[in-house]
């Protein structure tokens, strides 16, 4: 399989998000992804990993792209026009029910799109987890993670 860690916040000169400028930039950072999806070689094994904002850009990107495999977000949240956007690859959604910075309704949003989809999602929601995982869920998620990657990439 492949491992690419791609710096998508080079596209606009970030070093971070700023919440003010997501919306504006989201279309950018995901043309930087997609680029470096179409110039990298593929083992055709092609699966995204996103936290926050990385986990809605890998869902953006699994939805415009049938190279992508299984896609597993870490506690991000649901992109604009998701719901018009193709059809998503097996996804693990990872999210803390405490979480205040993206609601966890976004979780069981973007699952019951997928199933209205007629796709295989799996949702494990961590209680009183916030916008991060503490060591105690964090070693649960790596085992979900690896588990869902050997089963669907």
């Amino acid at each position: 399989y492949d491992v690419l860690m791609p710096s998508y916040f080079d596209a606009t000169g970030d070093s971070r998000a700023r919440y003010g400028e997501i919306r504006d930039k989201f279309p950018a950072w995901t043309r930087a992804l997609e680029s470096v999806l179409s110039e990298q070689p593929s083992s055709g094994r092609l699966g995204l990993i996103g936290f926050s904002l990385g986990g809605a850009l890998a869902l953006n990107l699994a939805a415009r792209s049938p190279k992508i495999r299984a896609v597993v977000n870490f506690f991000g949240f649901e992109p604009a026009g998701l719901q018009s956007a193709g059809k998503l690859p097996p996804t693990l959604i990872l999210h803390g029910d405490a979480d205040r910075v993206v609601p966890v309704s976004n979780a069981t949003s973007i699952a019951s799109l997928i199933k209205e989809q007629g796709g295989l999602v799996e949702t494990r929601i961590y209680p009183g987890e916030g916008h991060g995982l503490s060591l105690a869920s964090l070693s649960d998620a790596v085992e979900r993670t690896q588990a869902f990657l050997r089963r669907h990439v």
